[in-house]
């Protein structure tokens, strides 16, 4: 487990995720520009500011509902990963929360509560994103406890924020691999 600090994210993090984060999000931008994968989308709220595409995840047979996994991809490029996020965002994440509780049951025929709503920190990539799975989806390593991070719970760590902070203010302790660039390039280091 590795403990991230506000002042190691802001020292060490943050100007890692600068560097790196335009060169690794090129397919990202793909998809949102409805260049690539628009065959494969599930739903999409088309507004720039709250709006998200939701498509399936890699991972998902999409046949095999018990089994469901979605990613969606918010449109705003000024969110990287859950460090971005401030009270400012706390009704674009329970709006968004709410609408996916209600789209995705609909169009799965499943019940909202079978639905499990979560982040990575940190994410494969640096573009704000969410996972959706059914409950029964065991996800191996990205659905448990020091990697997956249910927005429920991001939305009642950012209402205790004092207004305008968020998310950089905190210390975050997680999983992560010693492969990562992000293990290799800081907190092998600072061990």
């Amino acid at each position: 487990m590795v403990t991230e600090t506000p002042e190691i994210y802001k020292t060490l993090v943050e100007p890692y995720i600068d560097a790196v984060s335009a060169n690794r999000c090129q397919w990202v931008y793909n998809i949102l520009n409805h260049t690539t994968e628009s065959d494969r989308i599930v739903y999409e709220n088309p507004d720039v500011l709250t709006g998200y595409i939701v498509l399936p995840d890699l991972k998902w047979d999409g046949k095999m509902v018990s089994s469901l996994y979605l990613c969606a991809i918010f449109h705003r490029k000024d969110l990287r990963s859950i460090r971005d996020l401030t009270t400012d965002h706390i009704m674009l994440l329970k709006d968004f929360r709410e609408s996916i509780l209600y789209e995705i049951p609909k169009k799965y025929h499943i019940d909202s509560n079978q639905l499990r709503i979560y982040f990575h920190y940190h994410p494969s990539y640096y573009h704000l994103h969410v996972h959706i799975a059914h409950v029964s989806y065991d996800g191996s390593f990205g659905s448990v406890a020091g990697k997956a991070i249910l927005i429920e719970e991001v939305i009642e760590r950012l209402q205790e924020c004092p207004t305008g902070t968020g998310y950089s203010s905190k210390t975050l302790t997680f999983s992560i691999g010693e492969e990562s660039d992000i293990w290799k390039n800081i907190f092998a280091r600072l061990t």
